[in-house]
């Protein structure tokens, strides 16, 4: 007598997948500010047109001045404590040129500037600042369960005057999805007579 037997068994497998993404960003460097020392680089006679502290004459006479000073400080050169007011002079003291007294704009009987000096804040140093990457990393994980069905069916009979062949036929499916990997296999078993 023919015998079929049919067992169907299911199996959920978890499968894991984990994303990763790195990111880099670069964090900005303040610069330092600071205050330079006093410049003091032309002085007025009463042949010239006056004091001149200016950040032209400044770089023409070798020294080093910042692009573009945050602020300035004026002074005179004889009364350090006293401010430009103070002087009773007439003195243009600017962050954007630097200082300009001229002789033509002072009253009294020399109509001479005092001599004066002036020291800048500048803002562009960045020798503190060194090169630092900060990494950020994002991880994303999914997880999915993948049902698998293994499905046997047999047949087999007996006659004792036919000898009897028995084969099996197995076959595995694994298709590739995005979160994991399944694998299904059906197996067959066939009996044939010789």
């Amino acid at each position: 007598t023919p015998e079929t037997t049919t067992t169907t068994s299911e199996t959920s497998p978890e499968t894991t997948s984990t994303s990763t993404e790195a990111t880099s960003s670069t964090v900005p460097c303040q610069p330092q500010c600071k205050w330079s020392k006093w410049y003091d680089v032309h002085s007025p006679t009463l042949h010239n047109k006056g004091d001149y502290e200016t950040y032209h004459n400044i770089r023409v006479a070798g020294k080093e001045i910042c692009r573009y000073p945050e602020k300035i400080r004026c002074r005179a050169e004889k009364y350090p404590h006293k401010s430009i007011e103070e002087t009773g002079q007439v003195v243009h003291c600017n962050v954007t040129y630097g200082l300009i007294c001229r002789n033509e704009e002072q009253k009294g009987e020399l109509h001479i500037c005092l001599n004066y000096q002036i020291k800048v804040l500048c803002c562009d140093d960045y020798s503190h600042c060194q090169t630092t990457a900060v990494t950020s990393t994002a991880s994303t994980e999914t997880s999915t369960q993948i049902s698998t069905a293994t499905e046997i069916t047999s047949f087999s009979s007996t006659t004792t005057s036919i000898p009897i062949t028995t084969t099996s036929e197995s076959t595995t499916f694994k298709p590739s999805i995005a979160t994991g990997t399944s694998t299904s296999t059906f197996i067959t078993e066939k009996t044939t007579p010789v």
